[in-house]
C-alpha cells in the first residue's frame, strides 16, 4: 500500500494497536519496545488485539529497545507510542 518504512517506539497496548493496524493496512512497520518478554511474546505468538466485537492476531516483527543501536534498518517515519 505504501513503500514507506516506519517503527513504532513504544509497542505497549497502544503502540502495538496502532501498528498492528497499520500492518494489516499493508504498511511495512516495525515494533519497538522497552520490555524484553513483550517483544519475544510478539515474536513467538504475533499480536493479538482485543476488542468488545472481536480479536485480531497480526504476525509482528519486533525488536528490543536495548538493541536500538546496533540496528541497521533506516525508517521513514517513527510514530512514539508513549503513555503521558
Amino acid at each position: 500500500m505504501t513503500d514507506k518504512r516506519i517503527a513504532v517506539l513504544g509497542a505497549g497496548a497502544n503502540g502495538a494497536a496502532f501498528g498492528a493496524d497499520m500492518i494489516n493496512g499493508g504498511v511495512d512497520v516495525v515494533l519497538i519496545d522497552q520490555w524484553p518478554a513483550h517483544v519475544e511474546a510478539m515474536r513467538a505468538n504475533g499480536l493479538r488485539v482485543e476488542m468488545p466485537e472481536k480479536t485480531v492476531g497480526t504476525d509482528v516483527r519486533a525488536r528490543h529497545l536495548c538493541n536500538l543501536a546496533a540496528m541497521n534498518d533506516s525508517f521513514d517515519l517513527v510514530f512514539l507510542g508513549e503513555k503521558a
